[in-house]
């Protein structure tokens, strides 16, 4: 048996047990480790050369990965990572670990992963706000968890802040920029629509003032031909139907924020002749500047 693609299965390592209960024979463990192929990092546990660090350290301390250790294998946005091990059920630990103790719904099969209602959750108690409404956002848009199951388990006083975040989600932004311009835009003191839908252009990012869009590309949005022309219409569309729109990228939002509000405020006083207009974007300056943390 072919030892590389089953380790690969368990995240790069496993436990000796569940090898032997998957066919594989203590006399083919016990070459592969003579020959290299694999490591025993420490009894009862073997990984591969190149294991990943996060998932060894997990099985090593008897834990699972969770909160924002946790996003990454559940496919969630990561406003920025995290030095320190988050586990949970972990024994013993000690070190650079966050400790979030109990789980509440079954784990990943194979890694020691925690299920994905556990690592919400565990974002939603433990992280910067920023931080949390970004992995819980992209949860909700999987479709995976939903946000009255969330709720039932964040009852009681100890879970108010937790709450008052999660109250906040949609589930509708589509990035994770998406999110923190979201929380920049009130700060600066600008009335907008999240997520509008407007008759012959289609859904766009962001509506300010009622006349000036908003759109954001993603950290690995590509401009193919199909693409291209899509967004051509819709700016053409929004142009004949008397709104502006401003473009930004990742780099914008997580590069160059302050930048990125002065086009904004500049477009906004910009005006076209014959737009009525809110006061949003007028000259009210922000009531607390908010700086999100570059995303690497």
């Amino acid at each position: 048996m072919d030892l590389a693609p089953l380790l690969r299965a368990y995240g790069d390592s496993a436990r000796v047990g569940d090898l032997l209960a998957a066919g594989v024979t203590e006399r083919q463990l016990r070459t592969a480790v003579e020959e290299r192929v694999l490591l025993r990092p420490r009894g009862g546990i073997v990984a591969l050369p190149d294991a990943r660090e996060d998932v060894l350290a997990a099985r090593i301390a008897g834990g699972r990965l969770t909160c924002v250790s946790a996003a990454v294998h559940h496919g969630l946005w990561l406003l920025r990572p995290e030095p320190r091990l988050h586990l949970a059920s972990a024994k013993g630990i000690g070190g650079a670990v966050v400790d979030h103790r109990l789980l509440t719904v079954p784990p990943l099969r194979r890694l020691p992963v925690a299920g994905l209602a556990d690592v919400v959750l565990h974002a939603l108690r433990c992280l910067p706000e920023d931080d949390a409404l970004v992995i819980t956002e992209a949860a909700l848009k999987s479709g995976r968890v939903e946000k009255e199951f969330l709720a039932l388990h964040l009852e009681g006083r100890r879970n108010g802040n937790a709450r008052r975040r999660l109250e906040r989600t949609d589930g509708r932004p589509d990035s994770a920029q998406e999110v923190v311009v979201r929380e920049m835009l009130p700060h600066a003191g600008l009335d907008f629509a999240h997520r509008v839908r407007i008759a012959g252009i289609g859904e766009v990012d962001f509506l300010i003032d009622a006349w000036l869009i908003l759109e954001f590309d993603g950290a690995a949005f590509h401009m193919d031909r199909k693409s291209f022309r899509r967004d051509l219409r819709r700016n053409n569309a929004g142009v004949v139907r008397s709104y502006a729109t401003l473009r930004f990228t990742y780099e914008d939002v997580f590069g160059n924020p302050t930048g990125m509000m002065r086009d904004i405020r500049e477009a906004l006083h910009r005006r076209p002749r014959g737009i009525p207009g809110t006061a949003a974007g007028t000259g009210h300056q922000p009531r607390s500047p908010f700086q999100p943390r570059c995303l690497s």
